[in-house]
């Protein structure tokens, strides 16, 4: 082998293996986001623990259950025609139908740690993951969210370094939709101003065009307000 096809070879291969190199780092990185995300997803929307279930979330229920039905029927077992408390003769009526299920919120008023039990029976009845307690979530949320950002703002500069070395790897499609959508915005913004520079220029020409004819007239534009032409 010529020295000159050597030293092409082992070019060959540098270049390989640092291309190889880019590509494994941007795996990783890739890595890392989606696991991060996922972690930052059931952060943000993960169900309440157990214990927090148990301890604050049926309390709090059972107690909005009896507060409405004793608000509404409540008084009805003592006053009302016929109720229990009725002293007129009589089948005595319920607050509900002879024969109907008991009300929930009778239930959770009368007997509000049977109503507590039934529903924690009902919650463990359930496998899950939970996610962080009330108290730990904001924190881990915005951890989450300021490691995701570092992460892919150090992807996009790897990715950028490599173009300009002329190792071409495509952007996330969530990353390339974007900045897409950036692009647009920015075209429509310079499109816009364009047009509203043209529409200035015309009413400034009208302007003068009037003025040359001997009609001396106030432009719109400036009468709108848009631009202070007065003296300084």
């Amino acid at each position: 082998m010529s020295t000159m096809t050597k030293l092409i070879t082992d070019l060959r291969k540098r270049l390989l293996g640092a291309t190889g190199a880019v590509h494994d780092e941007v795996e990783r990185l890739r890595g890392e986001i989606a696991r991060t995300h996922r972690a930052l997803q059931h952060a943000q929307h993960g169900p309440r623990p157990l214990e927090e279930i148990i301890e604050t979330r049926i309390p709090e229920a059972v107690r909005l259950s009896a507060e409405l039905w004793s608000a509404r029927n409540g008084q009805s077992v003592i006053y009302g025609e016929r109720c229990l408390a009725s002293p007129d003769a009589g089948s005595p009526r319920l607050p509900w139908q002879y024969g109907e299920p008991l009300p929930w919120g009778a239930l959770a008023t009368a007997r509000p740690d049977l109503a507590a039990s039934i529903l924690e029976g009902l919650v463990r009845q359930v496998e899950y993951v939970p996610g962080p307690s009330s108290a730990e979530r904001p924190a881990l949320i915005a951890k989450l969210q300021r490691d995701l950002a570092a992460l892919e703002a150090t992807e996009l500069a790897l990715l950028d370094e490599a173009a300009a070395s002329g190792v071409m790897i495509q952007h996330r499609p969530e990353v390339a939709a974007a900045r897409a959508d950036e692009a647009e915005r920015r075209r429509r913004e310079q499109e816009a101003a364009t047009a509203r520079q043209a529409r200035e220029a015309a009413i400034d020409r009208q302007h003068a065009e009037a003025a040359g004819r001997g009609r001396a007239v106030r432009s719109a534009y400036v009468e709108s307000g848009r631009v202070d032409r007065s003296p300084k």
